[in-house]
């Protein structure tokens, strides 16, 4: 499903009109499909008492149409127009013609009888303004929705929340929180900023009309079950271990040996023939205990304790053995280790196999003068907020405020795929395509889950998926894992290793969809 744009969108509109849909035909497949879905909300409408706060526009007239229909269909419908529309407006007409309640602002001095139908309603619309907003609110509409902190009933905003900025999903304060979004067409880019609207219902997508075709010229993708399913490793019954590649993952200190067991395990859990895990020799002995059926490659230190660059030669004369490569999970980060990374994969001829770099991976690359330029490998970074505002000398306020963009001009930049963790995860291509992952979870909010994702998108990689496609279905995979133990534990008290634990029975769930 692709995510537009407030211009894309208008793009879109004109597609279809140019492909022979007229703009009222649009409305009034807005309007029906809106209906549709909140008789599905519901249950049933009739003599349910349905209140549509109506604006100007399009949003507007959306609005009407589906308060038509749902009056139609037996419910109690009001439309309150909170601005004058335009005369004879065929679509309030067509309203109180299928006998909804039609209420001009203008003729209720006080708002009395619009606080009257908030309290009585069990579902409000808001068809006020829709993706066109993008000044603050003034006037009837700001205590419009100011109103509505006091509703009883649901709350469904269209296409996006009065007040709210749909490029950008920044809210004014009287933007209210809805309990349910129904995007027409397609979700707004905004939606998926964080933090701005992190704290609304849920998103439906309704279908209007637009001819499919036209989202192949879309660059920004929602992920959703259908699109990974048909991306995961086919597995032949006539396999072998071979058959499934090879995973390398470089990872762990004396500190944080756990990092490199959780990275370990969750490639094993994602279905390679073999995981190698390297590490300080140090630590050889615990990972011994955690890890059974890992290969073990222990690496000597140098005098500090650390790894260098005099660690890198018995790995790099063996490189060629594996079909992934990761780095970077609990590593620690030094002008030492820096070295060890920079020997490894910065230096030598072009390879065409990926390199996941994570964690203490990231944070090493800052001692690496001009490393995007220098790669052996295809990257896949995958920070989170403040390993991408060191990466790019940004804030992490700055990050947060536009991680689309960001992630997508780094990508290109870096000539590397980037992975920006947090809720709803983004994969950026230096293509140009981005894609979005659905889910914003924050029980996965705890230590240890990001060197998880860090080994299902290495497993992936090992088994023949491109490093695209191994991004995407990674962030899912790690991201519904999330949602199915959310179900069993609530919102918190995950550990990262219940993440490890639950892909298998994740990946079976998408492929017996």
């Amino acid at each position: 499903m692709k995510i537009v744009s407030v211009e894309e969108m208008q793009w879109l509109e004109e597609f279809a009109t140019a492909s022979g849909l007229s703009t009222d035909q649009l409305i009034d497949r807005a309007g029906n499909s809106i209906a549709k879905e909140i008789r599905a909300i519901l249950g049933r409408v009739a003599d349910r008492r349905l209140l549509f706060l109506v604006g100007p526009g399009n949003n507007g007239s959306d609005g009407l149409v589906s308060a038509s229909t749902l009056s139609k269909w037996g419910a109690k419908v009001t439309a309150y127009l909170l601005t004058k529309r335009r005369t004879n407006d065929e679509k309030a007409n067509l309203a109180k013609k299928e006998q909804v309640t039609v209420i001009p602002v203008e003729l209720d001095p006080g708002l009395k009888n619009l606080a009257l139908e908030i309290k009585r309603s069990d579902l409000i619309v808001d068809a006020v303004l829709g993706t066109g907003q993008n000044r603050p609110l003034q006037g009837v509409i700001k205590k419009t929705m100011g109103m509505l902190e006091d509703r009883e009933g649901l709350l469904v905003s269209l296409d996006i929340p009065t007040g709210t900025n749909a490029d950008t999903g920044i809210r004014v304060s009287c933007s209210p929180k809805p309990d349910i979004i129904l995007a027409l067409g397609n979700p707004k880019i905004g939606m998926f900023n964080i933090p701005n609207m992190a704290n609304f219902g849920k998103l439906k997508v309704l279908d209007i009309g637009i001819p499919s075709i036209a989202d192949r010229f879309i660059n920004t993708q929602l992920l959703d079950d259908s699109w990974i399913k048909g991306r995961l490793p086919v597995r032949p019954v006539d396999s072998h271990k071979g058959t499934f590649g090879h995973a390398l993952i470089i990872a762990g200190s004396k500190n944080y040996p756990g990092a490199a067991s959780l990275a370990a395990k969750a490639a094993m859990r994602s279905g390679p023939g073999l995981v190698t895990l390297a590490f300080p020799r140090t630590i050889q002995s615990l990972l011994t205990k955690k890890l059974t059926e890992a290969i073990q490659f222990p690496l000597d230190i140098n005098g500090s304790g650390e790894l260098g660059s005099e660690s890198a030669e018995p790995l790099r004369s063996v490189l060629d053995r594996y079909s992934s490569l990761a780095v970077g999970p609990g590593m620690g980060f030094s002008i030492p280790i820096s070295q060890f990374i920079e020997e490894l994969f910065f230096k030598g001829k072009h390879d065409g196999r990926t390199l996941v770099i994570d964690a203490d991976g990231l944070n090493n690359l800052n001692y690496i003068d001009n490393w995007y330029n220098k790669t052996r490998f295809s990257l896949i970074l995958t920070p989170h907020t403040r390993e991408m505002a060191r990466l790019t000398n940004l804030s992490v306020d700055e990050i947060k405020c536009n991680r689309i963009e960001i992630a997508r001009t780094q990508s290109a930049l870096w000539k590397a795929i980037v992975v920006l963790k947090g809720p709803y995860t983004i994969v950026a291509t230096p293509r140009g395509k981005v894609f979005i992952n659905p889910f914003a979870n924050p029980i996965l909010s705890t230590g240890g889950t990001g060197d998880v994702l860090t080994g299902i998108i290495s497993g992936l990689i090992a088994q023949g998926l491109s490093g695209e496609n191994a991004s995407c279905c990674g962030v899912y995979l790690h991201g519904l894992a999330g949602e199915k133990i959310s179900e069993r534990l609530g919102d918190r008290g995950l550990i990262a290793t219940d993440i490890v634990e639950t892909i298998p029975a994740t990946i079976k769930t998408l492929i017996n969809k």
